[in-house]
């Protein structure tokens, strides 16, 4: 009969509740990120309703900070776990085993698939969706609608660039 040591065994335990606990945050998070989307898309459909379309380029880029921040922060948690809590004998290895497909870049094969990615492409359309309904006629007459349109079109595009690339190449 092998009986496990008392310190051994809270040390176990202990790790359970650590990775229950960071698993729940990770879901939280991604959650967060659907539910975001969601008022995204409603919020434009009201902007585009009540023509204040140049108004859609500022909500894309604050809705694309908050993606960028949640989507990065379940890289770190998600790091984290294979690093320290699933190590040695503990159990845990499905972070370490996600983290292998990525590095082989198995994961998702279709890199435009990953959540991070929809959402980056999403922001960038909807950034630039005025220019279709005529901001860029305005922005030639300096217009301050068409103006403040374009410079938070330019800051989302980049900030979707810069992440878009940051984030692939984790």
């Amino acid at each position: 009969l092998n009986v496990m040591e008392p310190d051994k065994a809270t040390k176990i335990e202990d790790r359970r509740a650590e990775y229950t606990a960071l698993r729940a945050e990770i879901l939280q998070a991604d959650n967060i990120c659907l539910l975001m989307m969601g008022y995204l898309v409603t919020a434009v459909g009201f902007l585009y309703s009540v023509s204040l379309e140049w108004l859609v380029s500022f909500l894309s880029f604050i809705s694309l900070c908050y993606f960028t921040e949640k989507r990065f922060s379940i890289r770190k948690i998600a790091s984290f776990i294979a690093s320290e809590v699933c190590k040695d004998d503990s159990g845990f290895g499905w972070e370490k085993y996600v983290q292998q497909l990525r590095q082989q870049r198995t994961l998702r094969p279709f890199v435009i698939l990953r959540p991070y990615n929809a959402e980056v492409i999403t922001c960038s359309v909807i950034a630039l969706s005025p220019a279709v309904r005529g901001e860029l006629v305005n922005l030639a007459q300096f217009s301050p609608s068409a103006v403040f349109w374009f410079v938070f079109s330019l800051l989302t595009l980049t900030l979707s660039v810069v992440n878009f690339i940051k984030y692939n190449r984790a």
